[in-house]
């Protein structure tokens, strides 16, 4: 057995870089998922081209940064991004990866 970012090494010691790897590990997720107040990044915009003319001209592109205003179940998402408070449906936000930055 192997070390590695997810396992200790064969006698159960983490060895300090992949205790390192597993700290900054950022995790992805859907827009969806993300909660009120969290700030994030978009990573991946997965979807066809109408969605994708529609989301980018709005600004929402690879990299951006955005903080959801509020995320209720079977509500629009709301999402505050380049000085703007967008109303996304459930189904679009689906189609945008995402990851979690720092407050």
């Amino acid at each position: 057995m192997y070390a590695t970012a997810d396992a200790p090494d064969a006698v159960g010691v983490w060895e300090p870089a992949d205790i390192a790897a597993r700290m900054t590990r950022r995790i992805r997720m859907k827009l969806s998922e993300m909660k009120a107040d969290q700030k994030g990044k978009v990573k991946l915009l997965d979807a066809d081209v109408h969605f994708m003319s529609r989301i980018t001209s709005i600004g929402m592109t690879e990299g951006t940064s955005f903080q959801v205003v509020k995320n209720d179940r079977k509500m629009p998402v709301l999402i505050y991004v380049r000085e703007t408070l967008l109303a996304l449906n459930r189904k679009d936000c689906d189609k945008i990866e995402v990851e979690e930055v720092g407050a």
